[in-house]
């Protein structure tokens, strides 16, 4: 009963997780509602400020690097603006700071404070410019670009100062990129038809959309709260089977609580304290366990992910399980309890 009780609170936790994972954009590094790509981001940005379609915005890039060898797409934001989704440590300053996504750090094994060879790729060949030794000061997780060259969660972040400093020709002040947040109000496909409709040039829109490890995730954001039902179902078979159990091995002792004057209400009573006392115990042992459980699950699945490290414990829907136990053992040991309170004391203490 207290493994599956375990296992109950766990798989309550993870579903809670998911589904927060799926819900906030944020998570999967959607820090924005949009990307629009133009011919100069920071007047993109103060356009659109201007028309009232966007709260806040920031310009930089989205270039593609190598990191000491492996070919990774990343984010590059001007300083002072809102950043990429940091997991761990800080976003980076200046031009010689990065921040890599678990995945990254994972190949290449590394981890916040070494330092890496980066290669920006540009110009008009699009070719690597000379590596510079960048220091990592942080985890963070990028949105999955159709169009990125690296592979499935690979990512990085750099200050936008990095791309300034590289001189490339015709390159924008602060930036070709205005990572966009919507105001209020606008949803971010009306956002993306009024950005097509005020920006006149070259222009490419990538809007927030759930990556394909997401929209897997989605379909499969129900499955949690399947198996803890199957769980809840294991756990009450589990105790009836207990109770059951024990009504036949302790049938003597019932006997003998009948002779010393023990009603038939008194000896259902016992069987009820009984299932109970099991359940509670099974309670005090298994939700702790199920909750630690739940949230090293969780961090081991979406560290494979690469995404923001949530683990969220649904509080309420673990201490309701407290009383809908305890209801559902009563209710359990009825039967059991009926059928101790019919033991005949003669039949069973002569039979011994």
């Amino acid at each position: 009963t207290a493994l599956a009780l375990a296992a109950l609170t766990a798989s309550l936790g993870f579903g809670a997780s998911l589904r927060r994972l799926v819900s906030t954009p944020r998570l999967s590094g959607w820090n924005f509602d949009a990307l629009v790509i133009s011919d100069d981001g920071r007047a993109t940005g103060e356009k659109l400020r201007s028309l009232g379609l966007v709260s806040s915005y920031a310009t930089g890039d989205n270039p593609d690097i190598l990191v000491r060898g492996l070919l990774v797409n990343a984010l590059a934001f001007e300083p002072g603006s809102f950043g990429p989704s940091i997991i761990a440590g800080r976003r980076p300053r200046g031009t010689n700071e990065i921040a890599l996504g678990t995945k990254t750090l994972r190949k290449l094994h590394l981890s916040i404070g070494n330092t890496v060879p980066v290669s920006f790729i540009g110009g008009p060949n699009n070719e690597p410019f000379p590596a510079v030794q960048m220091r990592i000061v942080g985890t963070v997780v990028n949105p999955q670009f159709f169009f990125s060259q690296s592979a499935g969660g690979d990512s990085a972040a750099v200050s936008e100062e990095i791309i300034d400093s590289a001189s490339i020709p015709d390159h924008p002040p602060g930036g070709a990129a205005a990572y966009v947040r919507f105001a209020p109000g606008i949803s971010v496909g009306r956002g993306v038809e009024r950005v097509r409709q005020s920006i006149t040039g070259n222009l490419f829109i990538l809007r927030r959309s759930a990556s394909s490890d997401l929209a897997n995730l989605q379909r499969i954001s129900s499955l949690p709260n399947v198996l803890g039902a199957l769980l809840a179902v294991v756990a009450a078979g589990t105790l009836a089977h207990t109770l059951i159990s024990s009504v036949r091995r302790r049938r003597r002792d019932l006997a003998i609580l009948r002779t010393l004057g023990f009603v038939r209400g008194q000896v259902r009573m016992t069987v009820v304290w009984q299932a109970t006392t099991i359940v509670l115990i099974a309670l005090a042992i298994g939700l702790p366990l199920g909750a630690i459980a739940g949230r090293w699950a969780w961090g081991l699945f979406v560290d494979q992910l690469g995404y923001v490290r949530l683990s969220i414990v649904p509080l309420i829907a673990i201490l309701l399980t407290i009383p809908a136990a305890i209801i559902l053992s009563n209710i359990i040991s009825s039967i059991p309890a009926r059928a101790a309170a019919r033991t005949q004391p003669a039949l069973v203490l002569r039979a011994e």
